[in-house]
């Protein structure tokens, strides 16, 4: 019997919320000492994925975006046009700003790779959606929910904590703890919004729901790791260059991935999609 994919069960949420707090209470008797410890101002590789942290929710927001406008149906037209109108562009000028801020040459860079993402996933779009528009819709529901809650969920939570960043402190600006608000931060480090935004790689697990050449039992396993991979890189550059600490990429990630268990238990799964297909 086909059974659509879920990653919203016991296995996954019950250690999943024992490992958070437990990391966090650890984390949080020794976050000065973890960013002191992990510093390394100006590297490489921290600049590096400064700029690859920006990208999942730009090509999740394009693509699922477009999906949710090309797959849009009499019944639901216009809800289908104002939010996948509002996936592309809100992830487009949110990454396009988060450059300007970061990097100002990559800019132009961008810019292009918006672009020829948009026209790009429009044809990927055009051969997936004739055998699984139902599958693609729900994902692109569930992407463009997450997305939403990696880039607006991490930067209303800045502003409700307000925490100074590592490389901030000084004789003005004392450490202050992740559940301690701090009313002159001028910028905010809790929580990680890469660490949030990178989460987003998360949504390549339901690929095989609405792509039958992906339902290989390898699959998912394999993309889990690889996503695993990115997020704690992210996580790891973001704080050799001081500018998160180890309960803030911890957050991130929560966060975002919070997110996905409850848009993956909550969205009505179509009863045609199937992946990961048992005969």
């Amino acid at each position: 019997m086909d059974r659509t994919i879920t990653i919203a069960k016991k296995t996954v949420v019950i250690p999943f919320l024992a490992i958070y707090i437990v990391a966090m209470g650890v984390c949080t008797f020794f976050d000065r000492e973890i960013a002191e410890w992990i510093l390394f101002p100006g590297n490489l590789f921290g600049k590096i994925f400064e700029v690859v942290g920006v990208l999942p929710p730009l090509f999740a927001g394009i693509f699922f975006g477009e999906a949710l406008i090309f797959t849009r149906t009499p019944r639901n037209r216009k809800a289908s046009l104002t939010i996948g109108s509002l996936g592309v562009i809100g992830s487009s000028a949110f990454s396009i700003l988060a450059i300007v801020n970061l990097n100002p040459p990559f800019v132009w860079l961008f810019v292009a790779v918006i672009l020829g993402w948009s026209v790009g996933s429009y044809f990927l779009i055009a051969s997936i959606r004739e055998h699984s528009t139902e599958a693609l819709r729900r994902v692109a529901v569930i992407a463009l929910i997450v997305t939403l809650v990696a880039i607006l969920g991490q930067t209303l939570a800045k502003h409700l904590f307000n925490r100074p960043r590592y490389i901030a402190l000084d004789e003005d600006t004392p450490y202050t703890p992740w559940y301690v608000h701090h009313p002159f931060a001028f910028d905010s480090s809790f929580p990680s919004g890469h660490t949030s935004q990178t989460t987003v790689l998360l949504v390549l697990l339901y690929l095989p729901t609405f792509c039958p050449k992906f339902k290989k039992k390898a699959y998912v396993p394999c993309c889990a790791a690889l996503a695993a991979a990115l997020i704690l890189t992210v996580a790891i550059s973001r704080m050799t260059l001081g500018v998160h600490y180890a309960t803030d990429v911890l957050t991130g990630f929560a966060l975002t991935f919070t997110a996905l268990l409850l848009c993956d238990r909550f969205v009505p799964s179509p009863p045609l999609s199937n992946a990961l297909a048992k005969e």
